[in-house]
């Protein structure tokens, strides 16, 4: 695809300084508290060829504003979060599977509870891509699969979904995993049970995503577990 052919994006020129595309994003709504990549033209083509969908395909319509969330408004959304082409798919396969009906993605974002979608990885390329499965995999881990995904998902809900606490989300509290997203991988090769992809009839060469309401991180610990 050349510059620019078939998107229809809206292109906005900013200084060099990296202040400014937060200020923006502030003032604007979009950003979600955090630093921002700028999606440049050459990023979001990045994006956009790693996977066999031309722009205008419709990956799902995210509540609660039923926006479509088209390859190339996902593509913006992820470059922001610094997603690498090899693990844009995995951004696809979230959205599409969260817009499942048994899911009911509408009721969890607008819920007053702080549940979020967290995100099971089960990817032969997991370590690659930096999907945390070892220490820290729920947090601290640092994979860039783990902290990018999971966070351009988070952005797709509020910039193409329309989520926002107060308005048209009602969470009381919140979760923090609402803007970074919660994702991460099994350590399938210390396990002693099948992969959650196996056991839900899937190949264990196979690149699976599942998707799962959770409400947050609960620690404990049992002594006389060995």
């Amino acid at each position: 695809m050349e510059p620019g052919e078939g998107l229809h994006s809206a292109r906005i020129e900013l200084d060099d300084d990296a202040g400014a595309l937060y200020e923006l994003s502030m003032r604007a709504g979009w950003g979600d508290g955090l630093p921002l990549l700028p999606a440049t033209e050459s990023r979001v083509l990045e994006l956009i060829e790693s996977v066999p969908h031309p722009p205008d395909h419709c990956v799902a319509v995210l509540p609660p504003r039923r926006g479509a969330a088209t390859i190339e408004k996902v593509a913006v959304n992820a470059a922001m979060a610094g997603v690498e082409p090899a693990a844009f798919a995995y951004v696809v396969a979230a959205l599409e599977a969260l817009s499942q009906p048994d899911h009911n993605l509408f009721g969890l974002v607008t819920t007053t509870s702080g549940a979020t979608s967290a995100l099971v990885m089960n990817a032969p390329r997991r370590r690659g891509l930096g999907f945390d499965y070892e220490a820290g995999c729920l947090g601290g881990g640092s994979g860039r699969g783990s902290m990018t995904v999971g966070r351009a998902v988070q952005l797709c809900l509020r910039n193409i979904g329309g989520q926002r606490a107060g308005t048209t989300s009602k969470t009381v509290f919140g979760n923090p995993t609402r803007v970074t997203g919660l994702c991460f991988a099994e350590w399938e090769e210390r396990s002693p049970w099948p992969s959650l992809a196996v056991q839900r009839g899937f190949n264990p060469d196979d690149d699976v995503v599942t998707v799962h309401a959770a409400k947050g991180l609960l620690m404990f610990a049992e002594p006389w577990c060995w």
